[in-house]
């Protein structure tokens, strides 16, 4: 009788060392998920900044071409007269369409942003007084990880 007890008792601890084993490597994948999420999410957060500083400066040249100040990032020649006049184009569809045409770009850090310009508009509003509205595709990408934010931003300006 004593060895039957034994076996059992041999028998249970295997399956408990078992169910453990499966409890600790459960834990480490879950564990390691995780670790690999957060990365994702703080390197997208990072390219999403990149992509609002971005659009920030490209609000600034744009107030910058209408008064006739300097500007703060590259435009590619002949892309700015668009800021001034009616100009229309089809969206970009991916962001490699908005890399390959953009109309505006800037280095920060890590970060390539380009801007696209897909259409702008002209209202007069009375004498000496107008209203622009700028319809833009902005792509943020890092230069190492190729991880990408893209932003559609439309703005609305008034000048007297």
């Amino acid at each position: 009788m004593k060895n039957k007890q034994e076996g059992i008792a041999l028998f249970t601890t295997l399956i408990l060392a078992l169910l453990s084993l499966i409890i600790i490597f459960a834990i480490m994948y879950i564990t390691t998920v995780g670790i690999r999420l957060s990365g994702a999410v703080v390197r997208y957060t990072t390219a999403l900044e990149a992509a609002k500083g971005g659009a920030e400066d490209i609000l600034h040249d744009i107030k910058a071409v209408l008064v006739g100040s300097p500007l703060i990032g590259a435009w590619k020649p002949g892309s700015t007269s668009k800021l001034d006049s009616e100009f229309s184009t089809s969206p970009p569809t991916t962001p490699e369409d908005v890399i390959n045409n953009y109309d505006w770009h800037k280095e920060y850090g890590d970060y390539d942003v380009y801007g696209f310009i897909v259409s702008t508009h002209k209202k007069v509003l009375g004498v000496g007084k107008l209203r622009y509205f700028y319809d833009f595709e902005i792509v943020a990408i890092n230069t190492t990880s190729k991880e990408k934010a893209w932003l559609s931003v439309f703005y609305q300006l008034d000048k007297s």
